[in-house]
């Protein structure tokens, strides 16, 4: 039969052998003893987690404070969810008690987003997605990936079109940073870098002239669709490329958008986790990882 050792820190032998239910108890029996002050602290302060949780999540960051409350947290999480009494739980709650590694209890806490529409919607803003792109194509693949198929419209008419000849339409959020736009003046700071890249990989066909065309020929001002056209004669490298790797992440053409990155692309079901903001997975599925340990209960996992 299972049986858990307890030992009292300086003594040599084993407090007592203990079935693993027995020990769990007698855990929770003197850390509760030990920390009622702060157990009724924590249940006037918080709601919604139990004061254990807070608790835990409070003191984290304080070496041995956090571990010993996280302890208590973690008893209690074993004692009200039996679903938890698991042998990885177990040994990541006695991980918990070594400094600055957070309490299990916490750590299946914060890695939850709330997954209601407006909390999502709030995280999609704050990380700089938008609404309103739309695609018909092939679906993203089993990994949630959509490969070269990088087009969309925000006109949702045309893109039905192309959805009407495949067996996928949807609406897309994009997070869109540096656009390469293709009705607008190119600024300068952006033309260096251009030059720069190519420089680095030995284009001799514009990288000498692209200043002084710039500057004779366009008077200073230069659009993005002109621009992609002198990009596509270097010959070493595709325009899309050459804009990738001088920081553009999109060609945004008025009504239609192509990310050149394979970031910053979200399905409406996505939860918008802000750890998983440059996850190419347009699903973005899993729960935050904490330390390594992003699968401690994968039925935590939020889409």
């Amino acid at each position: 039969m299972p049986y858990f050792k307890i030992y009292i820190k300086g003594k040599d032998t084993p407090l007592e052998y203990y079935e693993d239910s027995e020990a769990i108890e007698f855990v929770k029996q003197k850390l509760d003893e030990k920390f009622a002050p702060l157990k009724e602290f924590a249940k006037k302060a918080w709601g919604g987690m139990s004061p254990f949780d807070k608790a835990a999540l409070a003191t984290a960051p304080l070496p041995i404070i956090g571990d010993i409350t996280g302890l208590v947290a973690d008893a209690d999480m074993f004692i009200n969810d039996p679903e938890s009494r698991t042998l990885l739980n177990a040994g990541l709650s006695a991980a918990g008690l070594i400094p600055f590694v957070p309490a299990l209890s916490t750590v299946r806490k914060v890695n939850n987003p709330p997954m209601d529409e407006a909390s999502k919607m709030e995280r999609a803003k704050e990380q700089g997605y938008k609404r309103g792109f739309y695609r018909g194509g092939k679906p993203p693949d089993e990994k949630g990936l959509m490969g070269g198929q990088q087009f969309y419209s925000r006109d949702k008419e045309y893109a039905e079109g192309f959805g009407e000849k495949s067996p996928d339409f949807r609406e897309y959020m994009l997070n869109i940073e540096k656009p390469l736009n293709w009705n607008s003046a190119i600024n300068k700071a952006d033309i260096d870098d251009i030059e720069s890249y190519l420089n680095k990989i030995g284009d001799k066909r514009l990288s000498p002239y692209l200043q002084d065309i710039v500057a004779t020929d366009y008077e200073g001002e230069i659009s993005g669709a002109t621009l992609y056209q002198l990009l596509d004669n270097v010959g070493i490298e595709t325009p899309e490329g050459i804009l990738k790797a001088s920081g553009f992440d999109a060609i945004d053409t008025g009504r239609d958008v192509r990310k050149i990155t394979k970031e910053g692309v979200r399905d409406l079901t996505a939860a918008f986790d802000p750890s998983k903001k440059l996850d190419p997975n347009v699903f973005a599925t899993g729960a935050v990882g904490a330390i390594g340990l992003s699968a401690i209960n994968d039925e935590d996992s939020q889409d």
